[in-house]
């Protein structure tokens, strides 16, 4: 049994609900007093793809600054709203047509960019693309798609 919205359960709920007929055979093999629900490990999964979702965007946040408070902020803000636009993105699917072209455009802005700075670091020269600029590369792609 699923036990509603709770996370946790204690022994003695479970022990009333293996003395049901239905559960007959099921016994505790823990000695715990609380019990994780199913709802509790679900909301573990989520939680945690959340921050793995986020700390993809690493490379991404790193391309554009490299002021740690940017880059942390940035990581904190994108774990609280990863799944909130997700569902924006998703009502508004009809309308933004062409957002995964220019979501690819900006991945190959951004891999450009780190591969520039990568030249720069181990040849000594190169081109270096100012932060200021590449914020407004990504609203205006963003703003076009």
């Amino acid at each position: 049994k699923l036990h509603g919205n709770q996370f946790f359960v204690s022994r003695t709920v479970l022990e009333q609900e293996i003395t049901k007929p239905e559960n007959k055979g099921m016994t505790l093999a823990s000695k715990g007093a609380l019990f994780a629900t199913p709802l509790f490990l679900c909301v573990v999964v989520v939680e945690v793809s959340d921050i793995l979702f986020a700390f993809d965007s690493v490379p991404a946040v790193i391309a554009v600054s490299r002021e740690p408070l940017i880059v942390y902020s940035a990581m904190m803000f994108a774990i609280l709203g990863l799944r909130t636009m997700y569902f924006v993105l998703e009502a508004l699917k009809r309308y933004l047509v062409h957002l995964e072209k220019s979501v690819i455009a900006l991945l190959f802005f951004i891999a450009a960019k780190l591969a520039l700075n990568a030249t720069n670091h181990l040849f000594g020269h190169g081109i270096s693309i100012e932060p200021n600029t590449s914020l407004l590369v990504v609203l205006v792609v963003l703003a076009i798609g």
